[in-house]
């Protein structure tokens, strides 16, 4: 499922149903075996088993791997892992969010500005916020990225600690069909690009 110089993504925590994926870099493959890249603050742990996901053979897989090293190398984590089962087809319900951590992308809740993306997907997205927000209760966001906007009502769905001690309050799409979900879905395929975009230039 890996090949040298092709992305590759980690689950660092989940909101409800939903799994953040952050984006990382394949370095060097060979039989089981490879050497990952992934941002610095990872909380990777050698012994430790974790699912990662890539693009194999134009579907969207996961595969179960253990951490046999970490050190940190030029602002990023390099991992040895070894695989310990066959790549398994993500299921196409299954929900997925892509990290925003570190891109500093503001956008408003509310009355609230200049609060941070942690992760944004096609059916919603996670902020930080300076004032706390109250699960159930609906919030107006405004969030534009690269000359696409996104407006629209959503709801407050739960809150996850994040990796460095900050806390992210997870929002909701309330309709199934509506501009907001279309805008987000647009805005998670710009992020995507983005980040793909980073690593090739950090290669």
């Amino acid at each position: 499922m890996l090949t040298p110089n092709s992305s590759v993504y980690l689950t660092l925590f989940t909101s409800g149903s939903s799994r953040v994926i952050t984006p990382g870099k394949v370095l060097d493959t060979y039989d089981n075996t490879a050497k990952l890249q992934f941002p610095l603050g990872s909380e990777l742990k050698a012994g430790a088993k974790l699912v990662i996901f890539a693009d194999w053979r134009g579907k969207f897989h996961s595969q179960s791997v253990l951490i046999n090293n970490v050190k940190a190398s030029n602002g990023n984590s390099v991992i040895d892992i070894t695989t310990d089962a066959d790549p398994v087809l993500c299921s196409e319900e299954e929900t997925f969010r892509i990290s925003a951590l570190g891109q500093n992308i503001l956008l408003s809740v509310d009355n609230q500005i200049n609060c941070q993306l942690a992760d944004l997907g096609e059916e919603g997205l996670s902020v930080i916020t300076q004032q706390p927000l109250r699960v159930g209760q609906s919030v107006s966001i405004n969030l534009t990225v690269d000359g696409i906007y996104a407006t629209g009502t959503m709801s407050v769905a739960g809150q996850e600690k994040l990796p460095g001690g900050q806390t992210a309050f997870t929002l909701e799409v309330t309709e199934k069909k509506c501009n907001l979900r279309k805008s987000l879905e647009s805005l998670s395929a710009t992020l995507q690009r983005k980040q793909l975009r980073k690593l090739t230039a950090a290669a």
